[in-house]
């Protein structure tokens, strides 16, 4: 019998309750028998372990599960992920781009963002539907929240498989952050704070920012003085991308990674470069660290209109998804409705 398909969550609950039903009768047995394998064969199965589905399996599956865990690697029906599509079944299509940042993403300052911002524009040249999760002033931390809260839903209310999904996220200063207050709401009463996007309960995540600190803020003005640093900061960022990168990973969603402008410290601090390098630079458009001219913001400045507040226009908003349409079609991970060739 074929193994269940992965597009099947019911094949797949039936599978692993299979799993859950046999090994306890035979753990001893199992047991015995791994023993007797050789050292060479576990080790062979080292590279494999990190790919094993996500989903806990109940606890009196524990010794068949060690034993698929050490010497298969993975359950041969476990979901798919953008590292293991060809062994999988092969490349989904993509029908969703979803978008998180902050204003540099939402398009603050365009007449119509939901037409003009750069997500706006990539989705319609691939062929495939936008979400914008991305908030004017918002921090690193609320994208990988908001992300990690509302992408189910997202995929839910889209029906479509996570593999079809692709996340981008746009990472902003690392100077912002944010906590909760469920007594006080954070925008949009008034217009100066930004637009935020119609989530549920967003507006009692408060934003913590040095603009807000500038205008008499005492959270943000506290947490500036007395909480951040450049090198922890820096290290929770990375930190924040790696727990963010392996979430999605998980769940098969593509992802992919840019920068608003010059946000990292230069060097380095030596505390965040092994986090840093745990994280795949191949995902990130540019490099890790990025260059200055593979940044929004630096790629544009001096050759497209900036609005009053230092935002991109129409033209950088254009340019920047040009340059972001040029990599994503250069992905041969990647398929999406309209290919290069089509728009050609």
């Amino acid at each position: 019998m074929p193994p269940p398909s992965l597009a099947d969550p019911a094949a797949l609950r039936r599978g692993r309750v299979a799993v859950s039903l046999l090994f306890p009768l035979f753990g001893m047995a199992i047991g015995t028998w791994t023993a007797r394998i050789p050292a060479v064969k576990r080790t062979a199965g080292r590279t494999a372990r990190r790919r094993a589905s996500d989903t806990p399996l109940p606890a009196p599956t524990a010794l068949g599960y060690i034993y698929l865990r050490r010497h298969v690697g993975a359950f041969p029906w476990r979901r798919a992920s953008e590292h293991g599509r060809g062994e999988v079944g092969g490349m989904s299509t993509i029908r969703l781009l979803v978008v998180n940042g902050c204003s540099f993403a939402r398009g603050a300052e365009l007449a119509e963002p939901e037409r003009d911002a750069w997500p706006a524009v990539l989705g319609r040249e691939l062929g495939i539907g936008v979400v914008n999760l991305a908030c004017d002033g918002g921090s690193n931390r609320r994208a990988v929240r908001t992300t990690v809260q509302h992408l189910e839903s997202i995929r839910a209310a889209h029906g479509i498989g996570y593999d079809q999904l692709l996340f981008v996220n746009m990472w902003t200063a690392l100077s912002r952050n944010e906590y909760h207050d469920s007594g006080i709401e954070d925008g949009p009463v008034r217009p100066d704070l930004g637009v935020r996007p119609a989530l549920p309960g967003e507006l009692h995540w408060q934003r913590v920012a040095d603009w807000k600190a500038a205008e008499g803020d005492k959270p943000s003005k506290a947490y500036l003085r007395h909480l951040f640093s450049t090198t922890g900061e820096t290290v929770n960022f990375f930190v924040d991308w790696l727990l963010l990168e392996h979430h999605l990973t998980g769940r098969g969603v593509p992802s992919r990674f840019a920068f608003a402008w010059e946000i990292l410290p230069d060097p380095i601090p030596a505390e965040a470069v092994p986090v840093m390098r745990a994280l795949r630079a191949d995902l990130v458009f540019g490099a890790l660290p990025p260059r200055p001219e593979e940044t929004f913001r630096e790629m544009v400045f001096g050759r497209v209109p900036f609005g009053n507040w230092d935002h991109p226009l129409r033209e950088g908003h254009q340019h920047f998804a040009a340059a972001m349409l040029r990599w994503l079609d250069a992905d041969e991970r990647l398929r999406f409705p309209l290919s290069g060739r089509s728009r050609r």
